[in-house]
């Protein structure tokens, strides 16, 4: 166990985009698929992360998606409040206003009917999520990572967060060992 206290400046949340093995939706399906809820703005898929993280920094809600072809889309929520009001179950409007949340429930589930995470993979590595598709992948999914203080409300109203949405940086070190000083003694 490794215990960090929240105000701590250096501590931060890193992003973790989704790598789909196959899409069960691709071209024109998907576009109208997404369009009732999004803006669809056509970006190389190199671009998608800075665009992705502009378009976050403006308020608004936004996903890069990487498409076989080296071109994608920044998808910008048109109603974010309409897409929380998607997402089935108990959940605070904190839990379910969250990128992750958003992506799984509305995006992942009922819009592209990729139920689970089986075949999802993951990484931290925008630009190889953004190679992805173009190296066998069907898609890949770019988003900005939660903010600690997403996680602290989350956190205090007696939730979890969602499944790879905490990837804490800096890391601890690992396989460090301790020797008590007193067996020296």
């Amino acid at each position: 166990m490794a215990l960090s206290s929240l105000s701590d400046p250096g501590l931060v949340l890193l992003p973790t985009h989704r790598i789909i093995a196959h899409m069960p939706v691709e071209g024109r399906a998907l576009r109208d698929r997404l369009d009732p809820h999004f803006e669809l703005v056509p970006t190389a898929n190199l671009r998608l992360m800075a665009e992705v993280e502009t378009v976050s920094k403006s308020g608004r809600q936004a996903f890069g998606l990487a498409l076989p072809g080296s071109n994608g889309y920044v998808l910008i929520a048109k109603a974010p409040r309409d897409l929380q009001a998607l997402i089935d179950g108990p959940g605070s409007h904190a839990l379910k206003a969250l990128d992750v949340s958003v992506l799984h429930s509305v995006i992942l589930e009922k819009l592209v009917g990729l139920p689970g995470f089986d075949a999802i993979s993951y990484t931290r590595d925008a630009e190889a999520a953004a190679l992805a598709p173009d190296n066998g992948a069907g898609a890949s999914f770019l988003m900005v990572p939660p903010t600690v203080g997403d996680m602290r409300t989350i956190s205090l109203a007696a939730e979890k967060m969602p499944q790879k949405s905490t990837y804490y940086f800096p890391k601890i070190l690992s396989g460090l060992v301790l020797w008590s000083l007193n067996d020296f003694i």
